[in-house]
């Protein structure tokens, strides 16, 4: 570098600023996979960047490594780089094996790369696996690794070929307060796990298991379950029921290939089966969307479902998201109406254009729900609202969709509402993202939205069908 260079009489303390900037995210270390990280090549500049990077320790500690059966393997040298770079903080890691079986993962456990990550095991944060095989998972359990006294997050993606009784066996975890597992096979409350220590737990679930899984995390806050059909046993009904006095936020997703599958029995049974009087944060999500062209599965809710469920938990539930959910706009209101402690809703309509929709499918954002969320009198619906996020798929009208965000945003200026009570106290509207996937969207009609960002409101409008469009 130029020794004149105005870059060079920066301070080392701005200089790190900027590179904590440029580094973010992990650091892949392999032999043959893109280009080397960026705190090796900001190391490559000079040497007076390289003792600045070098005096970093927290740059350097976030690692991607990959395991193939293709010999796409991280580079011992730069693993032993960064462990020794990051000095004694605290490791971040994400760790894919893809192999072919025993063999290639025994060559995996003995390569020095390997050996250098597990000897730090002592140092490991947070942990991202990914698999297939249940072998996989011996870097948790002896003699690969004692123990991880300071884990506290860990994730699990892909273990789809463990079948129902495996074990998980793993080495103490004291600090582990978040699990979670995506694609995996579905645990059950059998598994040895220190599910009291958890306040953070997602994962794939049989519905039978779920109230003794939230029985068993005692120190749960936050609970996201992925549940399929398919992977039901032969139990006609949900007999267990259970309450947690201090779970703030559920996210329950339903996924299912086939649309004859009872996805609505299974929510149903669920949402009977848990109480939560702590309750803030409630999420249902059809998770079976696939393909436009194949035949969709839909997920029914209604008034009495969810009323009863909200009844049993918070009366002071604060966000409500319901995506991909068969609903009726009267039902929504009349849910909504009960709901005014509400800050942020997030509805989304049920895909409604493939050639496999089903004739029952029902679209709750109408012209006539989007038009009842107006700022109106006797009695205003939803006066604390805040955020709103929509997707629209069945019918539109933009004249409506302004009127109502303009009446949330600019109170008391909605000048032909003759019947609006300007005592009426509501909350300002500060964010609002609408994504409208239907054909012929007047953009010129909603030309009003760009004023309102204008003067200050955090909105997002997105068009198109299949491609997105941003109009704001």
């Amino acid at each position: 570098m130029n020794c004149t260079a105005p870059i060079r009489w920066l301070p080392n303390e701005i200089l790190t600023l900027i590179f904590e900037h440029i580094c973010v995210g992990p650091a892949t270390v392999q032999k043959i996979l893109g280009d080397a990280p960026p705190v090796l090549q900001l190391s490559a500049v000079c040497s007076h960047w390289r003792s600045v990077l070098q005096s970093a320790p927290s740059l350097w500690t976030d690692i991607m490594l990959w395991f193939d059966a293709d010999g796409n393997i991280p580079r011992f040298e730069t693993v032993r780089l960064f462990l020794e770079q990051s000095k004694e903080k605290l490791l971040t890691l994400s760790i894919h094996f893809d192999h072919g079986g025993a063999i290639q993962l025994q060559k995996i456990l003995d390569h020095p790369a390997f050996l250098a990550i597990a000897s730090h095991a002592h140092r490991w944060e947070f942990l991202e696996l990914t698999g297939q095989w249940p072998e996989d998972l011996c870097i948790l359990r002896a003699p690969v690794i004692s123990s991880c006294p300071e884990l506290e997050t860990l994730k699990l993606f892909e273990f789809d070929e463990c079948d129902y009784g495996f074990v998980l066996g793993f080495v103490p975890m004291p600090k582990l307060t978040h699990l979670h597992g995506a694609d995996f096979s579905p645990l059950h409350p059998t598994h040895s796990f220190p599910w009291h220590q958890l306040t953070r737990l997602g994962l794939d679930a049989i519905m039978h298991s779920v109230p003794r899984l939230v029985e068993l995390c005692e120190n749960l806050l936050d609970l996201d379950i992925h549940v399929d059909p398919r992977w039901e046993i032969h139990v006609p009904h949900l007999h267990i029921s259970t309450t947690h006095p201090n779970l703030k936020c559920l996210c329950i997703k339903l996924r299912s290939s086939d649309p004859d599958d009872p996805e609505t029995q299974i929510l149903g049974q669920l949402l009977a089966a848990l109480s939560f009087p702590s309750l803030t944060e409630l999420e249902i999500i059809n998770d079976s969307h696939e393909s436009p062209n194949e035949k969709q599965a839909v997920v029914h809710c209604s008034f009495d479902m969810l009323e009863i469920f909200i009844n049993k938990c918070s009366s002071t539930l604060e966000e409500l998201a319901l995506h991909d959910v068969s609903i009726s706009d009267s039902d929504l209101t009349a849910l909504l109406r009960n709901l005014p402690s509400l800050t942020s809703i997030s509805i989304q309509d049920p895909h409604t254009t493939s050639a496999g929709t089903p004739i029952d499918v029902i679209c709750p954002l109408s012209t006539a729900f989007i038009n009842s969320l107006r700022v109106k009198t006797n009695p205003v619906l939803l006066p604390n609202l805040e955020r709103i996020s929509l997707v629209i798929r069945k019918e539109f009208d933009e004249r409506t969709l302004i009127r109502m965000i303009n009446s949330r945003w600019s109170i008391h200026d909605d000048s032909d509402d003759e019947d609006e009570d300007e005592d009426v106290e509501i909350n300002f509207l500060y964010f609002a993202a609408v994504r409208i996937q239907l054909p012929g969207v007047d953009l010129e009609k909603l030309r009003p939205l760009k004023a309102m960002k204008e003067e200050g409101l955090e909105i997002s409008v997105k068009t198109g069908m299949l491609d997105v469009v941003d109009f704001i």
